[in-house]
């Protein structure tokens, strides 16, 4: 290295240091301060005007530290929104919660022009996301107000966004990041849900109280379906069954450890969708790679026989009930609740063919108390973008999924893997949650693109003849 070049590497290096250091520890001193002060309120609109703009300092100069922020502000505000609504009282609509969607989207918007100039082969997925996403908006700005359709439209053009902004800026950056920061947030996640279910703290008692949410179970200790540092019970079930999946598919000395402890807290939700995506991202896990999967296999049947052995059906029967209802799916009352949703769902979709718009509320087709929008995927999405938008929709986020399925025929390469089976399984049981929202359809959104460029890399003779040259696959070759 030449003189003046290492010269410049220790300039950018200096200047690196303080600018993250300054950007990651501004938010955490806020915040302890507002909280000592018993100001805590002003929380609610600090955080989502300071954190996207800590997140641009950060990009600009290191980028591994711009995406382990990314997803720690994804895990920790729903978990601080819950501690400012228990010290000042609840507040809804709660500003706080735009905090992830504005931090998100903060550097894609820096960077739109890279997208505007990118080849239209390139960005057609997003493309055609924005269009079924945009009839959604026209519906609802006619139909529900004005804050009710800004949110859901965060809620569902944020994940795009960053996926669009990944596949233009920085897929491999982001793959590496995620095996550093992931892991980490996931074993906190788990560890605060296990505390959780054990002792229910009084601020998430609170929260519920305040939520009046039936399905969320009581609020006595070993009975309340857990949720950790996140919004809620489904969400949690997701993001834990992707992690550990995304565990399982490391090469690290800890990864066992680390998908037990994730795995008991997936089952503390208590959601048997999450259970679902685990078992099938382990059975995929399981015929890739037989002799590096077989220790989980062998744990998860320990841990099976460590539920009955220490007792914890007894304590709690709604766990040993649910993993039952798998026997039996006609006599509960939950699925059934679930099938007269999507009958009054169909109804209405014959109605209103372009679907009600954003800002529809998620009770909408709540018949028996035990329905929401946020239970099924295509639901969700035809009441929302109709016929044509939920078409548009579709197509985009295939033609970037329908490659990785292909993938997973023939690639072995651990690279791929890690972010392809999490992704793969959380889409199977599409048909029992809205995946494509909230952190989980952050994750499954994000995953897709590391995974495609480890799929160029990792079998490039064997690439033209399974994709067939596949356009948005070949920016990435």
């Amino acid at each position: 290295m030449r003189l003046a070049d290492r010269l410049r590497f220790m300039q950018d290096r200096v200047l690196t240091l303080p600018v993250v250091g300054i950007s990651v520890a501004l938010p955490v001193a806020v915040t302890i301060l507002s909280f000592a002060s018993h100001h805590a309120s002003v929380l609610r609109y600090l955080l989502p005007a300071m954190l996207p703009i800590c997140a641009a300092a950060i990009w600009f100069r290191n980028r591994s530290a711009y995406f382990g922020f990314l997803l720690a502000v994804w895990f920790f505000i729903p978990f601080l929104r819950r501690l400012v609504d228990y010290s000042a009282g609840p507040v809804d609509p709660n500003p706080m919660l735009l905090a992830p969607y504005l931090t998100t989207l903060a550097v894609p918007l820096l960077r739109i022009r890279t997208f505007l100039a990118a080849p239209i082969a390139r960005v057609l997925p997003f493309v055609l996301c924005y269009v079924g996403i945009g009839i959604g908006l026209a519906t609802g700005l006619f139909s529900y107000q004005a804050t009710s359709v800004v949110h859901d439209c965060l809620n569902w053009i944020t994940p795009v966004a960053f996926a669009a902004f990944l596949t233009l800026e920085g897929p491999r950056e982001y793959s590496s990041s995620l095996q550093k920061w992931f892991p980490l947030l996931l074993v906190l996640c788990a560890v605060y849900t296990l505390l959780q279910f054990a002792f229910v703290f009084p601020w998430d008692i609170a929260w519920l109280v305040s939520l009046d949410a039936p399905s969320q179970g009581a609020t006595d200790p070993f009975t309340l379906r857990a949720f950790g540092l996140l919004n809620s019970a489904g969400t949690a079930a997701f993001v834990l069954a992707a992690g550990s999946l995304f565990i399982l598919n490391l090469r690290r000395w800890w990864r066992l450890p680390a998908f037990f402890l994730t795995v008991l807290a997936l089952l503390t939700t208590q959601v048997r969708a999450g259970w679902l995506v685990l078992a099938i991202g382990v059975l995929v896990s399981f015929c890739k790679s037989p002799k590096a999967i077989g220790a989980a296999v062998g744990i998860l049947a320990v841990l099976g026989m460590s539920l009955s052995i220490l007792g914890l059906q007894k304590s709690n029967q709604n766990i040993s009930d649910r993993l039952s209802s798998f026997e039996h799916p006609g006599d509960d009352d939950s699925a059934n609740g679930r099938m007269v949703g999507y009958q009054a769902a169909w109804d209405d979709l014959q109605v209103h063919p372009l679907g009600r718009g954003l800002g529809v509320p998620e009770d909408l087709f709540d018949i028996q108390g035990s329905f929401s929008l946020l239970d099924s995927a295509p639901i969700h999405l035809l009441a929302t973008f109709g016929w044509i938008g939920g078409a548009a929709y579709c197509c985009g986020f295939l033609l970037l999924l329908v490659p990785i399925l292909r993938g997973l025929a023939f690639s072995d390469d651990r690279t791929f893997l890690v972010t392809a089976i999490p992704a793969v399984s959380l889409t199977c049981v599409f048909l029992f949650g809205s995946i494509t929202v909230a952190l989980s359809g952050f994750l499954i959104w994000s995953f897709l693109p590391p995974s495609l460029v480890s799929l160029g890399e990792g079998a490039p003779e064997k690439l033209p003849v399974l994709v067939r040259a596949s356009e948005p696959l070949r920016g990435f070759r």
